[in-house]
């Protein structure tokens, strides 16, 4: 079998490349296994090594799929980690023996956003369709199967959530419809959280840990309390749904505040005030307009249309405020743009973050031994 380079450390096939974290470059540090280096026969039993820190996994069928692959990349917040995982069909199972002998004492918030599982706790069965979320105790027993799956999982310290939970309840096998209600609310936050990730600061961490942790609270168990100290990230994930349908719907006629209301199901004095930083909804919608034609009046497909269509194509009824808009927008015409007076904006550089020198299963056993925040301690006791 072949043994990739983080074999050194440990006999743990992966494909990890350790870098320390520059001064210069303080990213949230995170680290990836991959199985796609290990010969295809192989593959499953890398997994299979690695994964064994949670989990005893059994291929579906009487062997692994020849095709089988799997990579997990894991952020590293503290008490909590932000990991995207992809994984081929298989037997997840978490015995008694194992939580006594792997002293594993968090909980997982898993959102699968392709694929599922069924499976029973001692309580309850389990059945998990694509866009669904699961909640799973590490210190109690479950078995599960799962499709070859993608998700995104929260790893999180058991004292960071449990305290914020008003009465404490056992969320150990709860699954929220990722289509409906608080589960869609929490499925649109995780993967807004992870597809963020590699721009996130070190130094924001504990801040982004604690408002994830307020958000699970709130959707595992609504509460005025849970649900007040929630509300900013709530609103921060009707905020993302109402910008992307924007970005959908820039040219369309009827698109206004009274329509987002309808469509959305919120207040207008909500509406007003998730766009508030964003100097109003009214202004971010003609924003977003403006910076639809001014991508249209650059672009050479669109060189033998006359300024006035791209302008009503993107929304505006009048050439007088489309012009003035236009021109309080970017310092000059439309006309001057299409003329070429102007360069292109500059692409912001995004630093990359950097590798960590230790895997994803060192950071869960520490996960366990680490006592919760000062930062979400305090948090807990916020009202």
């Amino acid at each position: 079998m072949d043994r990739p380079k983080r074999e050194r450390r440990k006999s743990m096939p992966t494909s990890v490349e350790n870098h320390p974290i520059s001064e210069q470059n303080r990213k949230v540090p995170f680290t990836v296994f991959e199985t796609v280096q290990s010969n295809a026969p192989d593959r499953f039993e890398a997994w299979r090594q690695s994964i064994g820190v949670m989990f005893d996994v059994e291929p579906l069928g009487k062997r692994p799929s020849p095709t089988f692959k799997a990579w997990v990349r894991t952020y590293h917040l503290g008490e909590l980690l932000v990991a995207g995982t992809h994984f081929g069909d298989e037997q997840f199972s978490r015995s008694v023996k194992k939580i006594s002998s792997d002293g594993l004492d968090h909980y997982q918030v898993q959102l699968y956003y392709e694929g599922g599982l069924v499976g029973e706790t001692k309580h309850n069965q389990m059945k998990v369709r694509p866009g669904d979320i699961q909640i799973v105790d590490m210190a109690q027993p479950h078995i599960s199967s799962a499709q070859g799956s993608s998700t995104i999982v929260l790893a999180v310290q058991r004292n960071a959530l449990a305290e914020m939970l008003p009465d404490h309840t056992d969320p150990h096998g709860v699954i929220l419809a990722g289509d409906r209600g608080a589960g869609a609310l929490l499925a649109d936050y995780i993967k807004s959280l992870y597809r963020r990730m590699d721009t996130v600061e070190a130094a924001e961490a504990p801040f982004i840990a604690r408002a994830t942790l307020h958000m699970l609270a709130a959707c595992l168990q609504p509460s005025a309390r849970t649900s007040e100290r929630a509300r900013m990230q709530i609103e921060g994930v009707i905020a993302e749904r109402i910008k992307r349908y924007i970005g959908e719907n820039v040219g369309a006629r009827e698109l206004s505040p009274a329509e987002l209301c309808k469509r959305f199901r919120i207040s207008r004095s909500q509406l007003y005030r998730i766009f508030e930083p964003l100097g109003g909804v009214a202004n971010y919608i003609q924003a977003r307009r403006l910076d639809r034609a001014f991508a249209q009046l650059r672009d050479p497909l669109h060189r033998n249309r006359k300024v006035f269509e791209i302008a009503f194509n993107v929304g505006f009824s009048s050439m007088a405020h489309f012009s003035g808009a236009f021109r309080r927008q970017f310092g000059m015409s439309p006309t001057e743009l299409r003329a070429g007076v102007l360069a292109g904006p500059p692409v912001a550089k995004i630093l990359a973050p950097a590798r960590s020198e230790a895997g994803y299963e060192d950071w869960l056993r520490d996960l366990a031994r680490r006592p919760a925040s000062r930062l979400a301690v305090q948090a807990t006791t916020e009202s």
